[in-house]
């Protein structure tokens, strides 16, 4: 199976509470263009695109989401296990209950520390950094630790827009 961990996009900082924070422009931006670079790159390495597309409930990883759903043309579903607070157990016992077939290709959205600790636990090594709008694909015949291998990762400063540019 192949899965993509990706951190949510850029968020405002606000005062009101934590899980209400949406993406910044940039954010929105930066999202979108990680949807192009997936789906270039899955191409390129001739991966499946992804076919389930999990995230966490609070509003900048629905809003990432949304986005990555639209340019990947997939119905985003919300886990809890996603959210902060839960632990790289909780997520794998989650992900367990996804109802047959298995997925070809699981997209997940996430938060920091979460997105590191599922990328170092199932590579089984050091995790790899992921900034706001930066994603991971590994393929891994089981999610459980030490099994995966890394396809590529891809950070928001690595995307190239349509007209040639960085982000």
């Amino acid at each position: 199976m192949i899965v993509t961990i990706f951190r949510h996009g850029q968020a405002r900082d606000q005062s009101g509470p934590d899980a209400d924070r949406p993406l910044t422009e940039r954010g929105m931006s930066d999202v979108a263009l990680g949807a192009e670079a997936l789906v270039r790159f899955c191409g390129e390495q001739s991966l499946p695109a992804p076919d389930v597309l999990l995230h966490s409930p609070y509003r900048r990883t629905t809003q990432t989401a949304q986005i990555l759903g639209s340019k990947i043309h997939l119905r985003p579903q919300v886990r809890q296990s996603l959210a902060p607070g839960h632990s790289a157990d909780a997520v794998e016992a989650d992900l367990g209950s996804i109802s047959a077939p298995e997925p070809a290709h699981l997209l997940l959205v996430s938060h920091q520390p979460m997105v590191g600790y599922l990328v170092q636990r199932w590579l089984g090594s050091v995790p790899v950094p992921l900034a706001p709008g930066g994603f991971t694909t590994l393929d891994t015949p089981a999610l459980i630790g030490g099994f995966a291998e890394l396809c590529f990762s891809s950070l928001p400063s690595d995307y190239v827009r349509i007209d040639g540019t960085g982000a």
